[in-house]
């Protein structure tokens, strides 16, 4: 008997708290949070970039300028890296630069096993794992549509 009287007062207690906690929850305001109002406002902002500025000419995106841009890319990045070394990578230097890839592929990267990279090494690499280069290859030279 003792036992059953625990219970039924536990379950009173239960369900005190639950009708505490909706008249807690009926008591707050339904506005949004200010996460919430920061998130959406975030969001808002996103869609879409701000135009160019007056003036401005957009170079058109094709396979040949979107590649002249990721090889100056390339070559501004090496440049960057050697800029202390007369254009000879090392394999510590790779990763001093920060260029972590380079440093785990670089003995696949230094065909003459000099202990050195040089940009023409780098760059025949790169191409060699590039999806365009190898998709246009087995497509004969026909151009190749991306799709993503």
């Amino acid at each position: 008997m003792k036992h059953s009287h625990q219970l039924l007062v536990m379950f009173a207690f239960v369900v005190a708290l639950t009708g505490a906690a909706f008249d807690l929850a009926d008591a707050m305001p339904r506005s949004p949070t200010l996460h919430q109002q920061i998130i959406v406002k975030a969001k808002d902002r996103m869609g879409f970039p701000p135009p160019d500025p007056a003036g401005t000419v957009s170079t058109p995106l094709t396979r040949e300028s979107v590649q002249a841009e990721m090889d100056a890319e390339l070559k501004a990045k090496f440049d960057e890296a050697t800029k202390h070394s007369n254009q000879m990578l090392t394999e510590k230097g790779a990763v001093d630069a920060g260029w972590g890839f380079l440093a785990d592929h670089f003995a696949e990267i230094d065909r003459d096993r000099d202990g050195y990279l040089r940009f023409e090494e780098v760059s025949v690499f790169m191409d060699a794992r590039s999806p365009l280069q190898k998709a246009t290859a087995k497509s004969g030279g026909k151009p190749v549509q991306i799709v993503e």
